[in-house]
C-alpha cells in the first residue's frame, strides 16, 4: 500500500516536472505554408491580360499582377492566343444533355437485347458510330446503372457431357462408396494450379 501511494506521488511529481519543462521549451513551432486562396478569373482580368500580351509581357509577370497561379495563367493565355473572344472564354460550361443520355441508354439495351456477346468496348464503338461516344468505363457506368450484369461467354465443351464420361463418373462414384472412410484420404488442393500438369 506504501510503495502504491509512494508511486502515485513520484509520478505526479515527475508529470509535473516535465509539464513544467514542455511548457517552458521555447522552441519554434514548424511554420507550415498558408494554402492559396482560390481566385476566380474576371472579366477585367481578360482584358489586362490581352493588353499585357500585346506588349509581350511574360506569363510569369501576367501570373502575378492577376494574383493567379501559374498554370491557371498559361491556360487563359492559350484560350487569348487561340483568339477566343471575351464570350467564349466565360460561356458557361455546358453538360451532357439528359436526352442524349437516355438515347444512349435505349441504344445499348438494344444492342445487346440484338447480340449478348458485346463487350463494353464494343458497345462503345458502336456507340461512336451512332455520334453517341462513350468510353470504355462510361459504357460500365451505364450499365451499372441500367442493372445490367456482363458474364463472360464461356463454350462447354461436349465431350464433358458425352454419355460415356457420364457413366465414368457414375463407375467411379460407385467404386469410392465400397472404400471404407477409414482408407479415404483427402487431399485439399488451394494451392495446387492445375495448369502446372
Amino acid at each position: 500500500m506504501h510503495n502504491l501511494i509512494a508511486y502515485c506521488k513520484l509520478s505526479t511529481e515527475f508529470n509535473f516536472k516535465l509539464f513544467q519543462i514542455l511548457e517552458m521549451d521555447n522552441t519554434p513551432e514548424i511554420s507550415r505554408k498558408a494554402r492559396k486562396t482560390r481566385n476566380t478569373i474576371a472579366k477585367d482580368m481578360f482584358k489586362t491580360a490581352k493588353n499585357m500580351l500585346a506588349k509581350d509581357v511574360r506569363v510569369k509577370d501576367i501570373a502575378e499582377v492577376l494574383e493567379l497561379s501559374l498554370t491557371c495563367t498559361y491556360r487563359f493565355v492559350a484560350k487569348i492566343g487561340d483568339g477566343k473572344e471575351e464570350d467564349e472564354i466565360f460561356a458557361a460550361k455546358k453538360g451532357r444533355k439528359k436526352r442524349e443520355y437516355c438515347n444512349a441508354k435505349t441504344s445499348i439495351s438494344g444492342m445487346l437485347l440484338r447480340d449478348s456477346s458485346l463487350n463494353q468496348k464494343d458497345i462503345g464503338n458502336n456507340l461512336k458510330d451512332m455520334n453517341m461516344g462513350r468510353s470504355q468505363s462510361g459504357v460500365s457506368r451505364m450499365l451499372k446503372c441500367m442493372n445490367y450484369t456482363r458474364k463472360r461467354l464461356v463454350t462447354i465443351p461436349e465431350a464433358r457431357n458425352a454419355p460415356r464420361n457420364i457413366d465414368m463418373r457414375q463407375e467411379y462414384s460407385r467404386m469410392i462408396g465400397f472404400v471404407s472412410d477409414e482408407n479415404l484420404v483427402y487431399i485439399d488442393e488451394t494451392g495446387i494450379n492445375l495448369h502446372m500438369v
